[in-house]
Order: structure tokens, then sequence, then C-alpha cells
């Protein structure tokens, strides 16, 4: 009987298989092909995108460009006076010594917010 399932049974269980594989194979050639084309055909149109970026950057005017930025920023209004400022004192000299800034007393806790109340834990 050993004879008999190798070459009766054996050879259509090898034919399946065999069918079964390049089924496979066939299906990963037309998704790879779709896959190509979609890349294909998104390169085109970026490549597109990118042309027309090109011709507007190198039609671009800095004169006009400048003018029209300063006629929407116009504002009619007269331009700010001086401002004086006081001339400082020279700074004190240079101490090589690192000292950690003087602590603040704490403010008056009337203006903060009530405490929020905790949230309860969730578990998943």
């Amino acid at each position: 009987t050993r004879t008999l399932y190798y070459h009766t049974d054996m050879p259509a269980q090898i034919d399946a298989l065999q069918a079964m594989d390049e089924a496979r194979g066939e299906a990963l050639v037309q998704t790879l092909s779709g896959i190509t084309k979609a890349y294909r055909d998104c390169a085109q149109q970026e490549l597109a995108s990118l042309q027309k970026v090109d011709q507007a950057v190198s039609r671009h005017n800095k004169v006009a460009d400048s003018t029209l930025l300063s006629r929407q920023h116009k504002t009619g209004a007269p331009l700010p006076g001086d401002v004086d400022v006081p001339h400082a004192a020279p700074p004190p000299a240079e101490d090589t010594r690192r000292q950690a800034p003087a602590a603040q007393p704490a403010d008056d806790d009337d203006d903060l917010p009530p405490p929020q109340p905790e949230a309860p834990a969730v578990h998943y």
C-alpha cells in the first residue's frame, strides 16, 4: 500500500501544493505591480508639482514683493518719536565666585485657586 500511496495519492497532493504556490507567486506579482504603479503615479505628480514651484520661484519679483508688503502694512500714522534712555551706571567689577540667587519670600496664598481633587485611577 505504501507504493500505491506514493504513486497515486502523493502526486495529486504535490500538484495541489505546486498550484497553490504558483497562485501565491502570481498574487505577489500583482500586488507588487500595483504598488510600483502607484509609486510611479505619485512620483509623476510630485515632479509636476515641483516644476510648478520652480517656475513660480523663478518668477518672483523681489521689488514688487517688497512694495506690496510695504503697501499692505502701512498705517499712515506718523513715525514714533525718539525714546530717551538714561545712561546706565557702569557695571560693577566682575566677581569670579558664583553666588546662588537669593531666595524670594513666598507670596500670600490668598490669590491661588483652590486645589483640584485628584482624578480617580483608571485600570484597564
